[in-house]
């Protein structure tokens, strides 16, 4: 694979493109193997001992684009996830998986925020 992304035109592999979906934009079709491939490198090679079988990885953000696919990465391989995510989005972790919640507050919680 070349480095020359800012190309208006890339020579490559054909093996290495897939045809876009018609319900997606060009945008979602671009940041999808984006989020993919930077978790794939976090996970897997670019740390001195990669995720696998019964490892344990916390997930800070799981219900973001690139939580959502560290989660279904690290499960794939047999990994136990704990991820955290806001109250609005308990029901994606509980549909991808996830072992227990931890819920947690931060000190002075949203009334401080909004009054900051």
């Amino acid at each position: 694979m070349n480095d020359d992304s800012f190309a208006e035109y890339v020579r490559e592999d054909e093996s290495l493109f897939a045809l876009k979906p018609n319900n997606i934009t060009m945008e979602e079709a671009a940041v999808i193997p984006l989020a993919c491939e930077t978790n794939y490198q976090a996970l897997f090679k670019k740390v001195s001992s990669p995720i696998g079988n019964k490892s344990k990885i916390l997930i800070c953000g799981g219900s973001t684009v690139t939580g959502l696919y560290a989660i279904q990465l690290a499960k794939a391989v047999g990994a136990h996830v704990t991820a955290t995510c806001s109250k609005r989005n308990f029901s994606l972790m509980e549909k991808l998986g996830q072992n227990y919640d931890v819920v947690y507050d931060c000190v002075g919680g949203e009334q401080q925020w909004t009054s900051a």
